[in-house]
């Protein structure tokens, strides 16, 4: 069984990393979906995984992502995702996040090569 440091090892050699302005919205897994209001913004997206900051620190969570992109309009990219890592950033107040997806249906993969394109 790899660790999450050969997960993300691996992750990296298999789906290209695009630095892409997309807004997001999560909320923990365990939490009710009314508090969709945490607003961040994605730093980088691949197709196995994101990096994003975050107002709170999100370590070891399970988070239902909702990304939102020109290119995908009107639709929204909503998507299971675990963190992996969640390190305080340089501003004080935030966290680093790198979260991998989890569960990706068909349609997730199709939005997903979208948001990957050049």
């Amino acid at each position: 069984m790899m660790n999450k440091a050969e997960t993300i090892s691996e992750e990296r050699r298999r789906h290209k990393r695009v630095i892409r302005p997309l807004n997001i919205r999560f909320c923990s897994d365990q939490e009710n979906p009314s508090k969709w209001d945490l607003p961040s913004i994605v730093k980088n997206i691949s197709a196995g995984g994101l990096s994003f900051i975050a107002p709170v620190d999100l370590k070891d969570k399970v988070l239902n992502l909702e990304i939102m992109s020109p290119l995908l309009s009107p639709r929204t990219l909503k998507i299971k995702a675990i963190v992996l890592e969640s390190k305080p950033s340089d501003n004080a107040s935030f966290f680093d996040i790198r979260a991998q997806f989890l569960d990706i249906s068909e349609e997730n993969k199709l939005d997903l090569s979208i948001l990957e394109k050049d």
